[in-house]
């Protein structure tokens, strides 16, 4: 083999191999990671069940557990919320959950409650109402917000279908003991 043509090979020679290096290398990264994620996903095992308040579905996976309690039928008062005096609710139109995030030493819990009212008073109406039983809220574009008692409280009021809707929301985590 000429001198110009053995340079070549050679240098090809350890492009080849660092190429096959790097392909090995990978193939090898791609199993781990497919082993990794068998075996997460072998050790997640996840539980539904019925409860007398609802439904509570319960995931643990090898770095922790979460658990979610949902109510069908929350009752609206416990959202912390005033209630419109002349808002009709219907009964599908509550509903709340807790949830709990276990991982290890940390410890998580949120509770989530919604309902939403209609009233044929107008939205000026509405919102005058609210203004004066929490004064302390922010008004937004579509209606007020507050934080209170570590729990966050939205109220959105819209005109929809010649009703006005309000739509109360509170979400946050329960006061300790």
């Amino acid at each position: 083999m000429q001198p110009a043509f053995r340079h070549i090979a050679e240098r090809g020679g350890a492009i080849a191999n660092v190429l096959a290096g790097l392909f090995l290398a990978g193939v090898l990264v791609l199993a781990g990671l497919f082993f990794v994620g068998w075996k997460f996903t072998r050790d997640v095992r996840v539980e539904t069940r019925e409860s007398e308040s609802g439904k509570v579905v319960r995931v643990e996976t090898p770095i922790g557990s979460l658990r979610v309690n949902s109510r069908e039928k929350a009752d609206p008062r416990n959202l912390g919320i005033p209630i419109y005096p002349k808002a009709e609710i219907s009964a599908q139109d509550a509903k709340s959950a807790s949830i709990q995030l276990d991982l290890g030493e940390e410890h998580a819990d949120l509770n989530v409650a919604a309902a939403v009212y209609t009233t044929d008073d107008s939205v000026d109406q509405v919102r005058e109402f609210y203004k004066k039983e929490v004064p302390h809220a922010m008004l937004t574009k579509r209606g007020l917000e507050y934080t209170e008692g570590g729990y966050k409280r939205i109220i959105v009021i819209e005109r929809t279908s010649g009703h006005t809707r309000i739509s109360l929301a509170s979400f946050g985590e329960p006061a300790s003991n």
